[in-house]
Protein backbone atom coordinates (compact mmCIF):
# COMPACT_ATOMS: atom_id res chain seq x y z
CA UNK A 1 0.00 0.00 0.00
CA UNK A 2 2.71 2.23 0.61
CA UNK A 3 4.24 2.31 -2.55
CA UNK A 4 7.58 3.21 -4.44
CA UNK A 5 6.62 4.52 -7.55
CA UNK A 6 8.81 7.09 -8.82
CA UNK A 7 7.67 9.11 -12.33
CA UNK A 8 11.19 10.75 -12.26
CA UNK A 9 13.98 9.35 -14.15
CA UNK A 10 16.71 7.03 -12.55
CA UNK A 11 19.78 9.24 -11.57
CA UNK A 12 17.15 11.19 -9.86
CA UNK A 13 15.59 8.19 -8.09
CA UNK A 14 19.06 7.49 -6.74
CA UNK A 15 19.42 11.02 -5.35
CA UNK A 16 16.32 11.86 -3.87
CA UNK A 17 14.40 9.54 -0.85
CA UNK A 18 11.63 8.10 -2.79
CA UNK A 19 11.40 5.17 -0.56
CA UNK A 20 12.40 6.71 2.83
CA UNK A 21 9.17 9.41 2.59
CA UNK A 22 6.87 6.99 1.02
CA UNK A 23 7.24 4.22 3.96
CA UNK A 24 7.12 6.53 6.53
CA UNK A 25 3.75 6.14 8.86
CA UNK A 26 0.64 7.57 6.82
CA UNK A 27 -0.90 8.68 10.16
CA UNK A 28 2.29 11.14 10.47
CA UNK A 29 1.96 12.44 6.91
CA UNK A 30 -2.10 13.02 7.31
CA UNK A 31 -0.88 15.26 10.41
CA UNK A 32 1.14 17.08 8.88
CA UNK A 33 -0.93 17.64 5.80
CA UNK A 34 -3.51 18.99 7.92
CA UNK A 35 -5.88 16.79 6.73
CA UNK A 36 -8.80 16.80 9.19
CA UNK A 37 -8.82 13.74 11.86
CA UNK A 38 -12.02 11.36 12.05
CA UNK A 39 -13.16 10.35 15.03
CA UNK A 40 -12.62 6.56 14.04
CA UNK A 41 -9.00 5.25 14.29
CA UNK A 42 -6.48 5.59 11.29
CA UNK A 43 -9.65 7.73 9.28
CA UNK A 44 -9.06 11.23 7.92
CA UNK A 45 -10.31 13.48 5.65
CA UNK A 46 -9.53 12.51 2.11
CA UNK A 47 -7.12 14.16 -0.32
CA UNK A 48 -9.53 14.38 -3.23
CA UNK A 49 -13.23 13.67 -2.43
CA UNK A 50 -15.36 15.67 0.20
CA UNK A 51 -15.31 13.02 2.59
CA UNK A 52 -14.46 13.68 5.92
CA UNK A 53 -13.92 10.07 7.57
CA UNK A 54 -13.19 7.48 4.30
CA UNK A 55 -9.51 8.00 4.45
CA UNK A 56 -7.49 5.17 5.57
CA UNK A 57 -3.78 6.01 6.57
CA UNK A 58 -1.23 2.64 7.10
CA UNK A 59 0.99 2.76 9.57
CA UNK A 60 3.66 1.01 6.61
CA UNK A 61 2.77 4.25 4.87
CA UNK A 62 0.14 4.52 2.10
CA UNK A 63 -3.55 5.69 2.23
CA UNK A 64 -7.04 4.60 0.81
CA UNK A 65 -10.29 6.17 0.61
CA UNK A 66 -13.08 4.01 0.88
CA UNK A 67 -15.86 6.87 -0.56
CA UNK A 68 -13.73 8.10 -3.51
CA UNK A 69 -11.54 4.62 -4.39
CA UNK A 70 -8.41 6.69 -4.62
CA UNK A 71 -5.11 5.19 -3.72
CA UNK A 72 -1.85 6.86 -2.95
CA UNK A 73 1.92 6.70 -1.96
CA UNK A 74 2.84 9.26 0.14
CA UNK A 75 4.19 11.92 -1.98
CA UNK A 76 0.95 11.40 -4.26
CA UNK A 77 -1.40 11.80 -1.45
CA UNK A 78 0.85 15.23 -0.93
CA UNK A 79 0.66 16.11 -4.74
CA UNK A 80 -2.86 15.86 -4.22
CA UNK A 81 -3.67 17.83 -1.39
CA UNK A 82 -1.17 20.82 -2.69
CA UNK A 83 -2.96 20.60 -6.21
CA UNK A 84 0.04 19.02 -8.25
CA UNK A 85 -0.23 16.39 -10.79
CA UNK A 86 2.04 13.13 -9.39
CA UNK A 87 1.85 12.09 -12.94
CA UNK A 88 4.22 14.85 -14.14
CA UNK A 89 7.53 14.51 -13.08
CA UNK A 90 8.54 17.86 -11.93
CA UNK A 91 5.21 18.20 -9.93
CA UNK A 92 6.02 15.08 -8.13
CA UNK A 93 9.29 15.89 -6.87
CA UNK A 94 8.54 18.86 -6.01
CA UNK A 95 5.58 17.26 -3.43
CA UNK A 96 7.93 14.94 -2.46
CA UNK A 97 10.48 17.40 -1.44
CA UNK A 98 8.03 19.24 -0.07
CA UNK A 99 6.98 16.76 2.39
CA UNK A 100 10.62 15.34 2.54
CA UNK A 101 10.95 19.06 4.40
CA UNK A 102 7.86 18.60 6.49
CA UNK A 103 9.15 15.22 7.50
CA UNK A 104 12.63 15.89 8.77
CA UNK A 105 14.16 13.63 6.04
CA UNK A 106 17.50 14.70 4.26
CA UNK A 107 17.01 16.13 0.59
CA UNK A 108 20.16 15.87 -1.13
CA UNK A 109 21.23 18.61 -3.58
CA UNK A 110 20.98 17.06 -7.38
CA UNK A 111 23.97 18.40 -8.55
CA UNK A 112 26.36 17.63 -5.16
CA UNK A 113 28.78 15.01 -5.42
CA UNK A 114 27.91 11.83 -3.32
CA UNK A 115 29.42 11.76 0.08
CA UNK A 116 32.69 9.71 0.22
CA UNK A 117 32.00 6.07 1.62
CA UNK A 118 31.94 5.60 4.73
CA UNK A 119 31.22 9.40 5.83
CA UNK A 120 27.46 8.82 6.21
CA UNK A 121 24.65 11.18 5.05
CA UNK A 122 24.61 14.78 4.97
CA UNK A 123 24.21 16.71 7.90
CA UNK A 124 20.16 17.79 8.37
CA UNK A 125 21.31 21.38 8.74
CA UNK A 126 21.58 21.71 4.62
CA UNK A 127 18.21 20.26 3.82
CA UNK A 128 16.75 21.66 0.19
CA UNK A 129 14.87 24.64 0.98
CA UNK A 130 10.78 23.89 0.88
CA UNK A 131 9.07 25.49 -2.02
CA UNK A 132 7.41 29.09 -1.29
CA UNK A 133 3.93 29.87 -1.08
CA UNK A 134 3.83 31.16 -3.84
CA UNK A 135 5.69 28.97 -5.83
CA UNK A 136 3.38 25.65 -4.66
CA UNK A 137 0.43 28.10 -5.32
CA UNK A 138 1.27 28.41 -9.07
CA UNK A 139 1.13 24.76 -10.06
CA UNK A 140 -2.22 24.77 -8.12
CA UNK A 141 -3.32 27.38 -11.07
CA UNK A 142 -3.70 30.20 -7.88
CA UNK A 143 -1.52 32.80 -9.23
CA UNK A 144 -0.47 31.55 -12.65
CA UNK A 145 -3.41 30.31 -14.67
CA UNK A 146 -2.59 28.09 -17.44
CA UNK A 147 -4.52 29.63 -20.74
CA UNK A 148 -4.87 26.46 -22.77
CA UNK A 149 -5.70 24.32 -19.33
CA UNK A 150 -8.30 26.89 -18.95
CA UNK A 151 -9.13 27.02 -22.33
CA UNK A 152 -9.22 22.98 -22.75
CA UNK A 153 -11.71 22.93 -18.84
CA UNK A 154 -13.89 25.69 -20.68
CA UNK A 155 -14.65 23.64 -23.82
CA UNK A 156 -15.49 20.52 -22.19
CA UNK A 157 -17.24 21.84 -18.82
CA UNK A 158 -18.91 23.99 -21.21
CA UNK A 159 -20.11 21.12 -23.56
CA UNK A 160 -21.58 19.64 -20.44
CA UNK A 161 -23.23 22.26 -19.27
CA UNK A 162 -24.41 22.32 -22.91
CA UNK A 163 -25.60 19.00 -23.26
CA UNK A 164 -27.46 18.57 -20.32
CA UNK A 165 -30.47 19.57 -17.83
CA UNK A 166 -31.90 20.29 -14.89
CA UNK A 167 -33.87 17.02 -14.13
CA UNK A 168 -37.22 16.86 -12.49
CA UNK A 169 -35.43 15.29 -9.74
CA UNK A 170 -32.71 17.71 -9.52
CA UNK A 171 -35.31 20.92 -9.64
CA UNK A 172 -37.18 19.54 -6.99
CA UNK A 173 -34.13 18.82 -5.05
CA UNK A 174 -32.93 22.61 -5.44
CA UNK A 175 -36.28 23.83 -4.75
CA UNK A 176 -37.11 21.72 -1.49
CA UNK A 177 -33.66 23.77 -0.01
CA UNK A 178 -35.60 27.10 -0.80
CA UNK A 179 -33.79 27.73 -4.04
CA UNK A 180 -35.08 28.96 -7.09
CA UNK A 181 -34.69 26.08 -10.05
CA UNK A 182 -35.24 28.45 -13.42
CA UNK A 183 -32.55 31.08 -11.61
CA UNK A 184 -30.09 28.22 -11.43
CA UNK A 185 -30.13 26.62 -14.08
CA UNK A 186 -29.46 30.00 -16.03
CA UNK A 187 -26.31 30.16 -13.59
CA UNK A 188 -25.03 27.18 -14.71
CA UNK A 189 -26.48 24.14 -12.22
CA UNK A 190 -27.30 21.06 -14.11
CA UNK A 191 -27.73 17.49 -13.24
CA UNK A 192 -26.61 13.74 -15.09
CA UNK A 193 -28.05 10.69 -14.62
CA UNK A 194 -26.69 7.25 -16.26
CA UNK A 195 -27.56 8.01 -19.41
CA UNK A 196 -26.52 11.61 -19.25
CA UNK A 197 -22.90 10.15 -18.26
CA UNK A 198 -23.03 7.97 -21.25
CA UNK A 199 -23.86 11.02 -23.62
CA UNK A 200 -21.33 12.75 -22.07
CA UNK A 201 -18.66 10.44 -22.56
CA UNK A 202 -19.61 9.26 -26.37
CA UNK A 203 -19.05 13.94 -26.89
CA UNK A 204 -15.39 12.70 -25.33
CA UNK A 205 -14.74 10.09 -27.11
CA UNK A 206 -15.01 12.37 -30.37
CA UNK A 207 -12.95 15.20 -29.03
CA UNK A 208 -9.04 15.20 -28.73
CA UNK A 209 -6.86 13.29 -25.59
CA UNK A 210 -5.99 16.28 -24.66
CA UNK A 211 -9.61 17.07 -24.07
CA UNK A 212 -10.26 13.54 -22.08
CA UNK A 213 -7.44 14.56 -20.20
CA UNK A 214 -8.77 17.73 -19.03
CA UNK A 215 -12.35 16.40 -18.50
CA UNK A 216 -11.00 14.43 -15.26
CA UNK A 217 -13.14 12.00 -16.26
CA UNK A 218 -10.32 8.80 -16.92
CA UNK A 219 -8.52 7.09 -14.36
CA UNK A 220 -5.43 5.66 -16.14
CA UNK A 221 -7.49 5.56 -20.01
CA UNK A 222 -10.70 4.28 -17.99
CA UNK A 223 -13.78 6.49 -18.23
CA UNK A 224 -13.87 7.26 -14.24
CA UNK A 225 -17.06 9.28 -13.79
CA UNK A 226 -18.02 10.86 -10.11
CA UNK A 227 -20.00 7.79 -8.30
CA UNK A 228 -19.24 5.21 -11.35
CA UNK A 229 -22.15 7.39 -13.03
CA UNK A 230 -24.79 5.05 -11.86
CA UNK A 231 -26.31 8.25 -9.03
CA UNK A 232 -27.78 11.36 -10.33
CA UNK A 233 -25.88 13.77 -9.18
CA UNK A 234 -26.20 18.27 -9.39
CA UNK A 235 -23.60 19.29 -11.29
CA UNK A 236 -22.35 22.74 -9.70
CA UNK A 237 -20.41 24.73 -12.03
CA UNK A 238 -16.74 27.24 -11.15
CA UNK A 239 -16.21 30.28 -12.38
CA UNK A 240 -13.07 31.95 -11.52
CA UNK A 241 -13.31 35.80 -13.69
CA UNK A 242 -16.84 37.44 -14.15
CA UNK A 243 -15.69 36.93 -17.90
CA UNK A 244 -15.69 33.07 -18.00
CA UNK A 245 -17.99 32.05 -20.73
CA UNK A 246 -17.73 28.27 -18.96
CA UNK A 247 -16.95 27.03 -16.11
CA UNK A 248 -13.37 26.28 -15.08
CA UNK A 249 -14.20 23.52 -12.56
CA UNK A 250 -17.21 21.23 -11.74
CA UNK A 251 -18.24 19.48 -8.78
CA UNK A 252 -20.84 17.02 -8.31
CA UNK A 253 -23.65 16.53 -5.23
CA UNK A 254 -25.46 12.81 -5.29
CA UNK A 255 -28.79 13.22 -5.09
CA UNK A 256 -29.47 9.96 -3.52
CA UNK A 257 -26.71 9.93 -0.68
CA UNK A 258 -27.44 10.95 2.64
CA UNK A 259 -24.54 10.50 4.77
CA UNK A 260 -22.45 13.53 4.95
CA UNK A 261 -19.00 12.47 3.78
CA UNK A 262 -20.76 10.93 0.87
CA UNK A 263 -22.59 13.23 -1.22
CA UNK A 264 -19.75 15.49 -2.85
CA UNK A 265 -17.38 14.70 -5.58
CA UNK A 266 -14.48 16.31 -7.68
CA UNK A 267 -13.04 15.33 -10.88
CA UNK A 268 -9.57 13.99 -10.81
CA UNK A 269 -6.92 16.73 -10.99
CA UNK A 270 -9.91 19.38 -11.06
CA UNK A 271 -10.33 19.85 -7.37
CA UNK A 272 -11.22 23.62 -7.30
CA UNK A 273 -8.28 26.18 -6.09
CA UNK A 274 -10.63 28.55 -5.93
CA UNK A 275 -14.42 29.44 -4.30
CA UNK A 276 -17.34 28.71 -5.42
CA UNK A 277 -19.17 31.85 -6.87
CA UNK A 278 -15.36 34.04 -7.26
CA UNK A 279 -16.33 35.50 -10.24
CA UNK A 280 -18.79 37.30 -7.52
CA UNK A 281 -16.31 39.09 -5.50
CA UNK A 282 -14.98 42.22 -7.14
CA UNK A 283 -11.96 45.02 -6.17
CA UNK A 284 -13.06 47.26 -3.05
CA UNK A 285 -16.46 45.42 -2.73
CA UNK A 286 -18.22 46.54 0.86
CA UNK A 287 -19.11 43.09 1.97
CA UNK A 288 -17.87 39.90 1.12
CA UNK A 289 -19.54 36.63 3.25
CA UNK A 290 -17.88 33.57 3.25
CA UNK A 291 -19.63 29.76 3.37
CA UNK A 292 -18.55 26.28 3.98
CA UNK A 293 -20.15 25.48 0.96
CA UNK A 294 -21.61 25.97 -2.67
CA UNK A 295 -25.65 26.16 -1.53
CA UNK A 296 -25.08 28.58 1.41
CA UNK A 297 -22.95 30.71 -0.70
CA UNK A 298 -25.68 30.64 -3.49
CA UNK A 299 -28.62 30.64 -1.37
CA UNK A 300 -26.82 34.38 -0.17
CA UNK A 301 -26.12 35.20 -3.69
CA UNK A 302 -30.13 34.25 -5.24
CA UNK A 303 -30.72 37.27 -2.11
CA UNK A 304 -27.94 39.81 -3.93
CA UNK A 305 -25.41 38.91 -1.65
CA UNK A 306 -21.69 38.88 -2.79
CA UNK A 307 -20.98 35.09 -1.11
CA UNK A 308 -18.16 32.88 -1.47
CA UNK A 309 -18.33 29.07 -0.76
CA UNK A 310 -15.42 26.99 0.36
CA UNK A 311 -16.04 23.21 -0.11
CA UNK A 312 -15.21 20.41 2.41
CA UNK A 313 -13.49 20.79 5.54
CA UNK A 314 -9.75 22.05 3.97
CA UNK A 315 -12.01 25.12 2.45
CA UNK A 316 -10.12 24.61 -0.46
CA UNK A 317 -9.62 27.66 -2.50
CA UNK A 318 -9.05 30.01 0.95
CA UNK A 319 -5.97 31.30 -0.19
CA UNK A 320 -6.92 32.23 -3.31
CA UNK A 321 -9.69 34.42 -1.84
CA UNK A 322 -7.49 35.68 1.24
CA UNK A 323 -5.36 36.98 -1.24
CA UNK A 324 -8.02 39.13 -3.16
CA UNK A 325 -9.77 40.40 0.20
CA UNK A 326 -7.64 43.03 1.46
CA UNK A 327 -9.39 45.64 -0.17
CA UNK A 328 -13.09 44.39 0.94
CA UNK A 329 -15.01 46.96 3.53
CA UNK A 330 -16.13 43.90 5.59
CA UNK A 331 -15.60 39.76 5.71
CA UNK A 332 -18.38 38.11 6.90
CA UNK A 333 -17.48 34.64 8.17
CA UNK A 334 -21.65 33.02 7.93
CA UNK A 335 -19.90 29.62 9.25
CA UNK A 336 -22.18 26.66 10.24
CA UNK A 337 -22.80 26.76 13.85
CA UNK A 338 -21.03 23.54 15.00
CA UNK A 339 -17.36 22.74 16.18
CA UNK A 340 -16.45 22.01 12.42
CA UNK A 341 -17.79 25.92 11.56
CA UNK A 342 -15.97 27.13 14.57
CA UNK A 343 -12.84 25.41 13.12
CA UNK A 344 -13.24 27.00 9.71
CA UNK A 345 -13.94 30.39 11.11
CA UNK A 346 -10.13 29.86 12.92
CA UNK A 347 -8.60 28.56 10.01
CA UNK A 348 -9.86 32.02 8.12
CA UNK A 349 -8.84 34.26 10.74
CA UNK A 350 -5.27 33.04 10.86
CA UNK A 351 -4.99 32.82 7.16
CA UNK A 352 -6.45 36.29 7.18
CA UNK A 353 -4.04 37.71 9.59
CA UNK A 354 -1.03 36.21 8.13
CA UNK A 355 -1.73 37.66 5.00
CA UNK A 356 -3.43 41.20 5.88
CA UNK A 357 -2.18 41.80 9.64
CA UNK A 358 -4.29 41.15 12.89
CA UNK A 359 -5.37 45.07 12.94
CA UNK A 360 -7.11 44.30 9.27
CA UNK A 361 -8.45 41.46 10.94
CA UNK A 362 -10.23 42.81 13.95
CA UNK A 363 -11.49 46.26 11.80
CA UNK A 364 -12.98 44.05 8.83
CA UNK A 365 -13.74 40.27 9.91
CA UNK A 366 -17.07 39.56 11.52
CA UNK A 367 -18.43 36.32 12.70
CA UNK A 368 -22.27 35.20 12.04
CA UNK A 369 -23.61 32.47 13.60
CA UNK A 370 -26.73 31.22 12.16
CA UNK A 371 -28.09 30.67 15.45
CA UNK A 372 -31.69 29.33 14.34
CA UNK A 373 -30.69 26.96 12.11
CA UNK A 374 -27.34 25.05 11.22
CA UNK A 375 -26.51 26.87 8.29
CA UNK A 376 -27.60 29.74 5.68
CA UNK A 377 -29.58 27.49 3.24
CA UNK A 378 -30.90 26.07 6.01
CA UNK A 379 -32.37 29.20 7.18
CA UNK A 380 -33.50 29.74 3.65
CA UNK A 381 -35.77 26.46 3.77
CA UNK A 382 -37.00 27.86 7.18
CA UNK A 383 -37.88 31.03 5.60
CA UNK A 384 -35.76 33.06 8.12
CA UNK A 385 -33.46 34.61 5.25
Amino acid sequence: MGGTRNPMAEPERAALPWEEVNAVDARRVAEVLGLAKARERDKWGCVRCDSSDALHAYKSGGLKCYSCGGRWSNVDAAAVRWGLNPAVPEEAREALVRLASLLGIYVPALDAPAPPRGRGRPPRARPTPTPSRAEIAAHAGLYAPDPERDRLHQEVFGGILYLTELSAPARAFLEGRGLDATAAHAYGFRSLAPKGWEDVRAVLEGLTPAHRDASGLYLNGEWHPPFGGYAEALVIPYYRDASDHAPLCLRFRSLAAEGKGNRYRDLLNNRPTFPFNAQALEPGAGEVVLTEGELDAYTLHERGEVALGFPGTALNGLEWAVDRLGTVGRVVAFMDADEAGEKAVGKLRDALQARHGAEWVRARLVRRRPTAGKDANDLRVKGLI
